[in-house]
């Protein structure tokens, strides 16, 4: 085999873990891994991940072989898989945040950021009360502006 060969079989092998890895909340549990394995309910509390969803994007890291699980008694914790998968994590995390991400050490939004990025935030359900539409809030109604024209009543 030539280098090309090799770089064309490494080139669709790594394109189909960036496919997985290609949704803001499987980036975000597999960044958050690079600290150290976790259980379920940890990811679910600190990432603000609903059980439903964290279930479904857990399950599609870990057919995609980029996280492992371990159960224990009835608590499950998942981990990256190797020391190859983690670097790969940690090469697109530490560009994401703008800076270099160690092995083990905490994530910090970049001091220079006033806010959370946009990735980190979700959507959140309104329900519908007296007089207010419900739903995702970014899909909310928008409201006429103050300038328009008002119907004249006879």
């Amino acid at each position: 085999m030539t280098i090309s060969e090799d770089m064309q079989n490494l080139a669709v092998e790594t394109a189909e873990l960036l496919k997985h890895l290609a949704n803001p909340n499987r980036l975000r549990i597999v960044c958050r891994l690079l600290e150290g394995e976790l259980s379920v309910g940890t990811i679910e509390d600190e990432l603000n991940i609903r059980q439903p969803t964290l279930s479904r994007e857990l399950g599609r890291l870990r057919d995609g072989g980029i996280i492992t699980a371990r159960r224990e008694s009835k608590v499950v914790f998942y981990d990256l898989t190797n020391a190859d998968m983690a670097r790969l994590v940690r090469s697109i995390c530490s560009a994401m945040m703008g800076q270099e991400i160690t092995q083990g050490a905490p994530l910090k939004v970049p001091s220079t950021q006033k806010s959370v990025p946009e990735f980190l935030s979700r959507p959140k359900f309104m329900r519908r009360s007296a007089g207010k539409p419900g739903g995702y809030s970014q899909f909310a109604t928008v409201q006429p502006a103050a300038n328009t024209i008002k119907k004249e009543t006879s």
